[in-house]
């Protein structure tokens, strides 16, 4: 057994219910898309392809990594 078995909710809040009702919901509504992304991912394996080649260069302002802002804490707020 492992100290981390010890650290345990005693309780669940409604908060808990309505983060897990709004993740069963994109879960469900990713599922029910399946069928149309599996159709469209076919369609795009039989088109043409491209070769590098034909792609043209980025400039150099496109290759510079994105800028990011500092982290607030708040990034795994659901609401």
């Amino acid at each position: 057994m492992s100290p981390l078995d010890h650290i345990r909710p005693t309780e669940w809040s409604n908060e808990w219910s309505h983060e897990l009702r709004a993740l069963v919901h994109v879960l469900t509504e990713t599922l029910d898309l399946l069928p149309h992304g599996i159709l469209l991912l076919d369609q795009i394996l039989e088109g043409e392809l491209i070769s590098a080649d034909e792609l043209p260069e980025p400039p150099e302002e496109s290759r510079k990594p994105p800028k990011t802002k500092a982290s607030t804490g708040d990034e795994l707020d659901l609401e």
